[in-house]
């Protein structure tokens, strides 16, 4: 990343500990990457409803009570101030079915949680890279 340059991602997911091992991902990236956390879909439209700067990236778990993140992804592509915010769903696993769904419900990218820091660090890295420095994301 750029020096002067700040991305500000938020996770919607009920697992804190996914939480916690995301967070430390992404400050072993860079300290310029700023996490904030929802557990509900209500804490995400919610939040999303008061904040000042939408968030960057939404990452987005697929199991989210009391939905899934198809319900969540209708609802951010239909909205225009959300509707070009890039979202990522992940899971532990889907079935390909499911990806196909997320997809089509407007799903910018679908990544598979990593058991591990290392493997966790390594897709947070791959993914930054990506959509902070290899993509032009709208203002």
């Amino acid at each position: 990343m750029r020096t002067d340059q700040r991305a500000n991602v938020m996770l919607i997911d009920d697992d804190e500990d996914d939480y916690y091992l995301l967070n430390q991902a992404f400050g072993n990236y860079s300290k310029q990457v700023t996490l904030s956390h929802q557990q509900t879909v209500t804490e995400l439209l919610e939040s999303l409803l008061h904040l000042d700067s939408l968030p960057d990236l939404i990452l987005l778990d697929f199991n989210i009570p009391p939905s899934n993140a198809l319900d969540v992804l209708a609802v951010l592509k239909q909205d225009s101030r959300t509707n070009m915010i890039p979202v990522i769903v992940w899971s532990g696993s889907l079935e390909k079915g499911q990806i196909t769904q997320c997809y089509q419900a407007g799903a910018n990218s679908v990544l598979l949680k990593s058991p591990s820091l290392s493997g966790l660090v390594h897709i947070v890295r791959q993914l930054c890279e990506y959509w902070f420095e290899a993509s032009q994301l709208p203002s």
